[in-house]
């Protein structure tokens, strides 16, 4: 991380010593890029909490009922993230999360039930 911030510096100095137009941009990219960085750290981060649990939610050869028990530690989890990310706790992230705990509930059925 620390040589890529050098190189930047390095590219920015050279902007600026040849007047580029492009210095302000450039900047201001650079500075965007850092933020999303630091949010997609974040998110790994707490993303990583849930990791297990969706492995376990996954598994198709668990009964159902053994399935069934991940579901509210996972609810836990959730909450946990939504209580304490400073970037996950958007409504959208949660309906993403949602949509993958309802896709892999529903693949567990569909092995289970015949039909």
């Amino acid at each position: 991380m620390q040589l890529n911030s050098e190189r930047i510096k390095k590219v920015l100095k050279f902007l600026e010593q040849n007047k580029s137009t492009y210095t302000t941009p450039f900047s201001k990219l650079q500075k965007e890029v850092q933020i999303a960085q630091k949010e997609a750290n974040e998110n790994y981060k707490y993303l990583q909490t849930l990791q297990d649990l969706f492995y376990n939610l996954c598994d198709t050869s668990k009964e159902l009922p053994d399935v069934a028990e991940q579901f509210v530690p996972i609810m836990h989890t959730i909450l946990l993230i939504w209580n304490h990310s400073q970037n996950y706790n958007t409504p959208s992230r949660l309906v993403v999360l949602s949509r993958q705990i309802c896709n892999a509930i529903i693949k567990q059925c569909r092995s289970t039930v015949d039909g």
